[in-house]
């Protein structure tokens, strides 16, 4: 038959608990220990705030790198397409003009002859542009 009564609880002997001034003494290391976490925890977020602005700053520089860089390519493909054409330009008015003479037709040249002339360098000038000497390095 089932009894109403609870069975009595057995509880150590008081001597195999820790006093209450050792319990102190373990939540003040316990306390400290969180203190010193948290000023570590602090420290990092803030180097990490740091690193993170910097980030920000690199990727900033990048962005005017790679938009300055589109850019120069961008005028070195126009610059190529000028000379191309410039080229094309002088060889066929060469041609015409050697095609003239050789027919014999009345044609006085002379200017063109002097245009024609001035192409080469003009062109040098666009070709020294295509491609510029490499930036001296940083002291």
């Amino acid at each position: 038959m089932p009894s109403d009564e609870a069975e009595p609880v057995a509880y150590p002997a008081p001597a195999a608990y820790p006093s209450l001034w050792t319990l102190q003494q373990q939540l003040n290391i316990v306390q400290q220990q969180q203190s010193i976490a948290e000023q570590q925890l602090n420290t990092v977020q803030r180097q990490l705030a740091t690193i993170q602005q910097q980030l920000n700053t690199i990727n900033t520089k990048a962005d005017k790198i790679m938009t300055a860089q589109e850019d120069i390519d961008a005028a070195v493909a126009a610059i190529s397409a000028i000379v191309t054409d410039l080229t094309t330009a002088a060889a066929n008015i060469q041609a015409e003009i050697a095609a003239l003479i050789a027919a014999g037709t009345p044609v006085d040249t002379t200017a063109l002859d002097a245009a024609v002339a001035q192409l080469p360098a003009a062109q040098a000038a666009i070709d020294a542009l295509e491609t510029p000497p490499p930036p001296a390095p940083a002291p």
